[in-house]
């Protein structure tokens, strides 16, 4: 899956560098875990946040979740989201919750 670095994207990528400096979001060794739901945000996200070109001073790792709560497109979701962290170079890991 190649991800698009449409305008937008770019866009949007400038703004998150711009939150993480400007409200301290990250400090230096910090993991962040980016909850998926197979959504378009939480799937934005992650590749936004996984990408290498993310330029602040502290150095953070990204990694993923998806929490599987029973629903019957559950198995689709995550074959899917694990392609985009394989593709992103984020582990992922998934959480059985029966809701």
């Amino acid at each position: 899956m190649k991800i698009r670095e449409s305008r937008t994207f770019l866009n949007m990528h400038k703004r998150l560098e711009l939150a993480i400096k400007d409200y301290n979001m990250v400090r230096e060794g910090e993991k962040v875990l980016v909850a998926l739901s197979g959504g378009k945000d939480s799937s934005m996200l992650l590749r936004l946040m996984a990408r290498d070109k993310v330029k602040v001073r502290e150095k953070f790792s990204v990694e993923a979740c998806f929490v599987r709560q029973g629903f019957e497109n559950d198995d689709e979701k995550e074959k899917y989201l694990r392609e985009l962290s394989q593709d992103c170079g984020v582990e992922m890991y998934v959480a059985e919750r029966d809701l």
